[in-house]
C-alpha cells in the first residue's frame, strides 16, 4: 500500500455518475483518485500535475478517448493509458490502441473487480517503470561521474576486456609512457603487459576477479612501484562484460618505509653487536645465523603447511631479527661468559637466564616503539631458541608448535653454526658431521619440518658458511671427529652424544 499512495490515477468520463462509480470501486486501491468529466478538463489537471493511470471512456463529446489518449501519449509518454468503450468496431479499437499506445482496452459491461485488476496491474507497470527510470538516471550520474572521474585523474585509469586486453585509457596513463592516448595502447596492450608482478600472474589475477570481483596488488613497472587495483564492472543483470583498473604510484611511500626499516635494523644490529663484542670468539656468527635463517625460511614457504606464514614480510623480518637471539648476554657477567672451561651448574643456569634477560630488553624496548613487527619477532626468538621440540629445551619446555616457527628456525641454524664454527675450545667440526647430528635429533630438539627444509637447502649452508667464515677457520682443517671432553663437575654432560646436549657443549652449555 505504501507504494503505490505515491500513485496517481486520472479517471475521464463525460458521465458524471459513471465517475462516482469509479471513485467508489477505486477508493481502496491504494492510488490518489482524479476526476475529470471532459478530455479538456483531462489534459488541465495533466498538466497541473501528471498522473501515473489514465483511464478514458471512447464516446465523449468533442475530443473522444481515443483523440485524448493519442494526445496524452505525445506529452505525457511515461503514463499507463486504458481505454473504455462499449463499441465491437474492431477495425477502430486497432487503430485507437495502436495510435494511442493503450495500456489495457475495458469492453463495455464489465465486472468491478475487472476494473480494479487492470488498473491495479497498470498501477505495477507504472510503479516499476518510475523505478527503472529512477535507476537510469542514477546510472547515468554514476556514469558522468565517472568519464569526469576517468577523464581527470591524477592517476593512469584502464578499462580492459574480460581477457585483460585494454579498450580506453585516460591522459595521464598516457603521460606514463609519453605518448598520445591514440599510441597508449601499443605501449602496454594489456592490464598486466610489462609490469613485475612479483609472483602472480595473470591467470591467477583473473582467477580471482571472476572469483571476487576484486583484485589489487603491488606490480613494479620501468623502475617504478604501483598499485594496481583492478574491479569487475557488471551490467544490471550482474553480468559481467569489462574491467576497471587504476594504477597508483607508491614509490616515495616505498622510499619511506624502507629507509625505516634500514634505520630499524642498523638498531638491531647495533644492539646484536653488544653481545657480539662480549663474546669475541662468534666473529661472523651473526652474519651466518640471519643467511641460514633465511634459507630455511624461503624453502619452508614453498610448504603448504607454511606457505599461509612465511611472506615476503616474514623472511626479512627472521633475516634482521635473528641477530638478537643472544643480545640477552649483555647481562651475563663476564666471568660466566667468557670462561674458557665447561661450565659448572650454578653457572650453567646464569647463562640459561640470557634468553629471559633477552626478552625483557626487547620488551623494554617494544613500549617506546609505534611499530613492532619485527621486535615481537626478535622479542619471541631470543626468548624461546633454546626449546626443544620434544619439550626438554628451556627457559620454559615448550613442546612441538607451542614453540614458535622462527624460534625453531633460529634454534636449527644456531645448532649448525655452533657444530662448523671454531670456539676456543674446539675446532669446526665439518658440514658432514652437522647434517648428521641435526638429523639425528629431528624429533627430539628440532622440528622435523624445519629439518627436512634444511636437508632440500645444504648446499646454500655451505654456501653461506664459506662467505662468512671466521678468518680463523679458513686456515682450519674440518676434522670429523668429535672435540676433546674437557673435565668439568655439573652442567650438561662433556659427552658429544647423539643430543643437542653436544650443541650446548659446543657454545659452552648455552
Amino acid at each position: 500500500m505504501s507504494q503505490t499512495a505515491e500513485l496517481r490515477v486520472l479517471l475521464v468520463d463525460d458521465e458524471p455518475l459513471i465517475l462516482k462509480s469509479y471513485r467508489r470501486i477505486l477508493q481502496s486501491i491504494g492510488a490518489e483518485i482524479t476526476l475529470a468529466d471532459s478530455p479538456e478538463h483531462g489534459l488541465q489537471a495533466l498538466r497541473e500535475r501528471p498522473a501515473d493511470v489514465i483511464v478514458a471512456d471512447y464516446r465523449m463529446p468533442g475530443m473522444n478517448g481515443g483523440e485524448f489518449l493519442e494526445r496524452v501519449r505525445r506529452e505525457w509518454p511515461q503514463t499507463q493509458r486504458i481505454l473504455v468503450t462499449a463499441s465491437s468496431d474492431a477495425q477502430m479499437i486497432e487503430d485507437v490502441m495502436r495510435r494511442g499506445g493503450i495500456f489495457r482496452l475495458l469492453l463495455k459491461p464489465f465486472e468491478t473487480q475487472r476494473l480494479r485488476e487492470v488498473i491495479t496491474a497498470a498501477l505495477d507497470q507504472s510503479r516499476q517503470q518510475r523505478d527503472l527510470r529512477r535507476h537510469h538516471a542514477a546510472r547515468e550520474l554514476d556514469l558522468q561521474t565517472y568519464r569526469h572521474t576517468f577523464a581527470s585523474a591524477l592517476d593512469p585509469m584502464m578499462i580492459s576486456d574480460l581477457d585483460g586486453h585494454l579498450l580506453q585509457v585516460n591522459d595521464a596513463f598516457a603521460q606514463l609512457y609519453g605518448v598520445a592516448r591514440s599510441e597508449a595502447l601499443l605501449c602496454r596492450p594489456t592490464l598486466v603487459s610489462g609490469l613485475d608482478l612479483r609472483g602472480t600472474d595473470w591467470p591467477t589475477i583473473h582467477a580471482t576477479l571472476s572469483c571476487t570481483g576484486h583484485w589489487s596488488g603491488e606490480v613494479g613497472n620501468n623502475g617504478r612501484i604501483s598499485l594496481l587495483s583492478v574491479s569487475r564492472i557488471a551490467d544490471d543483470a550482474g553480468v559481467p562484460y569489462a574491467y576497471g583498473a587504476v594504477e597508483k604510484d607508491v614509490s616515495a611511500r616505498h622510499r619511506l618505509e624502507e629507509q625505516t626499516r634500514t634505520a630499524q635494523y642498523e638498531v638491531i644490529l647495533a644492539l646484536a653487536r653488544l653481545a657480539e663484542y662480549r663474546d669475541p670468539e662468534t666473529g661472523a656468527h651473526l652474519d651466518r645465523i640471519r643467511n641460514y635463517c633465511r634459507v630455511l625460511a624461503t624453502q619452508l614457504a614453498k610448504n603448504p603447511d607454511f606457505a599461509q606464514v612465511i611472506d615476503r614480510a616474514y623472511i626479512e623480518g627472521i633475516y634482521y631479527s635473528s641477530p638478537l637471539h643472544d643480545i640477552g648476554k649483555v647481562g651475563i657477567p663476564d666471568a660466566v661468559l667468557l670462561k674458557p672451561q665447561r661450565l659448572d651448574a650454578d653457572e650453567w643456569q646464569i647463562m640459561r637466564r640470557h634468553t629471559l634477560i633477552g626478552a625483557e630488553v626487547l620488551s623494554a624496548a617494544g613500549r617506546s616503539l609505534s611499530e613492532k613487527s619485527w621486535l615481537t619477532l626478535a622479542l619471541t626468538i631470543a626468548q624461546q631458541h633454546h626449546e626443544k621440540w620434544d619439550g626438554s629445551g628451556y627457559p620454559g619446555g615448550l613442546r612441538g608448535t607451542a614453540i614458535d616457527l622462527s624460534a625453531r628456525i633460529v634454534a636449527l641454524a644456531d645448532a649448525y653454526d655452533a657444530i662448523t664454527s671454531k670456539r676456543s675450545y674446539k675446532e669446526p667440526l665439518s658440514h658432514e658431521t652437522a647434517r648428521q647430528r641435526i638429523v639425528a635429533d629431528s624429533g627430539t630438539h628440532f622440528d622435523p619440518e624445519v629439518v627436512a627444509a634444511f636437508i632440500e637447502v645444504e648446499h646454500e649452508f655451505l654456501l653461506v658458511r664459506d662467505r662468512y667464515a671466521d678468518a680463523a677457520e679458513l686456515s682450519s682443517q674440518l676434522d670429523e671427529a668429535a672435540p676433546v671432553r674437557r673435565s668439568t663437575t655439573g652442567g650438561p654432560p662433556a659427552q658429544l652424544g647423539r643430543g643437542f646436549d653436544s650443541v650446548g657443549a659446543l657454545a659452552r652449555g648455552v
